[in-house]
């Protein structure tokens, strides 16, 4: 399994895997994101609670074109990748700290 299906599953609550602490840490992560990105995940997946808006929707409502949607929701995941990555290179260096 690769970094982008671990981020999306967890954007989807379907990795059943991930505990409520990674979860927790998983929502820090997203303060690395632009504004406009946090507000493009949280619409998309629900994260507010609320039901998930399709890209349409989403359109409609924050005035910026789906294809834009599509850009920063990819940006997005691309930057959670690279948190987890290297959150995950931390942690495996402070266990081994000489490789």
């Amino acid at each position: 399994m690769n970094a982008e299906t671990t981020v999306i599953e967890m954007l989807e609550g379907r990795n059943k895997n991930v505990s409520y602490s990674q979860q927790e840490k998983f929502a820090v992560n997203l303060s690395c994101l632009s504004k406009k990105e946090q507000e493009i995940l949280i619409r998309l997946y629900g994260l507010d609670g609320n039901p998930p808006e399709t890209p349409s929707e989403i359109s409609e409502k924050v005035k910026i074109s789906i294809g834009r949607i599509s850009q920063l929701k990819k940006d997005a995941i691309a930057k959670l990748c690279r948190g987890m990555k290297t959150a995950a290179d931390r942690i495996r260096n402070s266990e081994f700290p000489n490789g």
